[in-house]
């Protein structure tokens, strides 16, 4: 693929270690440029803040960014009047927290690179994620805060990464996304999505005295490891990639259907 503009995005801040590490390796090959949250959003899914919010200019990494007071999806919806030009490609991320099976439809950072590409933002989008232990998924950045230790892991390896999908064009998809395990790794399969996501993310809970819900966060173990599995090759230590559309259309169906019509009767 020929990439020369990238747009970095994501839920955890504009000055998230996720997003400075991806302008800190992609900046010197590429224009780069940012539009995320001002603050933490995870969680967010694909929510905007209707009555809309303030927004602000800063430099990431040496990087232009636009930061948004909203959400993910908001942050995308600003850049597009912001910055005035399609990009070659969107990534959102490095998220920290895995964003697999179902729980995709509630992550911002899947969210912000599904959106962007239903605004004609790119053509192609990636949403990385890193596979970090619950105390570590809301945590707020500061810009001053050292990338030494992130640098290698996962910082170079998601360039590498990011080069193995670019050599094959992203294998056909407009949309992938990615998780890294929380141990470095080399190792690179592709996943299907787990079925049940209660399989792998615990639960809500229900206080029936207090008629309160909460989420008790973690993951749990799987029982039996299939690697075609996301959750479960995660869990085995593999970087996963799982082909996406960027729509929700199934066009096996809609092949059958599209020239069927009905007439409803009273």
């Amino acid at each position: 693929m020929n990439i020369k503009s990238i747009l970095l995005t994501g839920d955890d801040g504009y000055n998230s270690i996720g997003t400075r590490l991806l302008a800190h390796y992609l900046h010197p090959k590429y224009d780069v440029k940012i539009a995320a949250t001002k603050q933490q959003q995870s969680g967010m899914g694909g929510k905007i803040n209707i009555k809309g919010g303030a927004y602000g200019e800063a430099l990431i990494e040496d990087v232009p960014a636009l930061w948004v007071d909203g959400s993910p999806a908001d942050s995308v919806e600003a850049a597009v009047n912001h910055f005035h030009q399609e990009f070659d490609l969107v990534i959102s991320g490095i998220n920290l927290g895995a964003n697999v099976a179902g729980s995709i439809i509630s992550s911002g950072t899947f969210s912000a690179v599904f959106r962007a590409l239903n605004l004609g933002l790119s053509q192609h989008g990636i949403a990385m994620s890193w596979n970090l232990p619950v105390e570590q998924w809301f945590l707020d950045h500061s810009p001053t805060e050292s990338l030494e230790s992130y640098l290698k892991y996962p910082g170079e390896t998601a360039f590498d990464v990011l080069d193995l999908c670019l050599q094959h064009e992203l294998w056909g998809a407009n949309l992938l996304n990615i998780n890294f395990p929380e141990k470095p790794t080399t190792e690179v399969v592709f996943a299907r999505p787990l079925a049940n996501i209660n399989n792998f993310f615990m639960p809500v809970e229900l206080d029936q005295k207090t008629m309160t819900f909460s989420y008790p966060g973690g993951v749990l173990e799987p029982e039996q490891t299939d690697l075609q599995i996301d959750v479960h090759a995660l869990q085995s230590g593999k970087i996963t990639i799982t082909p996406c559309r960027a729509d929700f259309l199934d066009p096996e169906i809609y092949a059958k259907t599209k020239q069927k019509s009905y007439q409803l009767t009273k």
